[in-house]
């Protein structure tokens, strides 16, 4: 008995998001240049040949959590208080629960593989900029928000986005290692608060 249309489609959007929950744990794990296609379809429970139906390369593959992850930023993009914008991003950024490799934020997956340069992203940049100079591009423009808005202290918001970005990076892997037992948005309101223009003692 031939399958019909709409079952193959619903067969192929299953497997394509086992292919993209076993990257995502790979990814995880062993990071994106350690981490292979043979590696992932094992994990996924297909044959090795069957994954490039699917995905052309380990980059296709990679790249299929982006569409999730501009949308996601444009949404952020629309919060009016810069504060509530950085502490979810921070948040979102930095949740890391091993139990659930498949629930892994594409952002965080995405961003850290970019960051790291371990791959050629320049390409990518030029179709969305919105990831070139995250930190000083996409992060500062929250900060200036915020600094016009008089809630964060005078000073350059590109530096201040930097410095912000730098944190959550420095942050993520002790917390992924299970050294850092704190909640994430505790983290996140520490670093935030050195920003927060002080309020005058009357």
């Amino acid at each position: 008995m031939s399958m019909t249309a709409e079952n193959k489609k619903i067969l192929e959007d299953k497997r394509t998001s086992e292919i993209q929950a076993a990257a995502k744990k790979l990814f995880s794990i062993y990071g994106y240049c350690h981490t292979s296609m043979d590696s992932v379809a094992v994990e996924a429970g297909i044959s090795k040949g069957l994954i490039y139906h699917y995905f052309k390369n380990k980059e296709d593959l990679l790249l299929s959590f982006s569409d999730e992850v501009e949308e996601y930023l444009h949404k952020l993009k629309k919060e009016k208080n810069p504060v509530t914008a950085l502490k979810r991003f921070g948040t979102d950024f930095l949740t890391s629960d091993e139990s659930k490799y498949a629930d892994m934020p594409p952002i965080q997956l995405l961003l850290i593989t970019f960051a790291n340069q371990e791959m050629d992203i320049s390409k990518y940049e030029k179709q969305n900029p919105i990831l070139r100079d995250f930190g000083r591009g996409y992060l500062g423009g929250f900060f200036q928000q915020g600094i016009d808005a008089g809630i964060f202290q005078n000073g350059n918001a590109k530096v201040y986005g930097d410095i912000y970005w730098s944190f959550l990076m420095g942050k993520l892997l002790p917390i992924k290692k299970g050294n850092e037992k704190g909640k994430p948005e505790v983290y996140v309101d520490e670093i935030l608060m050195l920003f927060i223009k002080k309020k005058q003692e009357g």
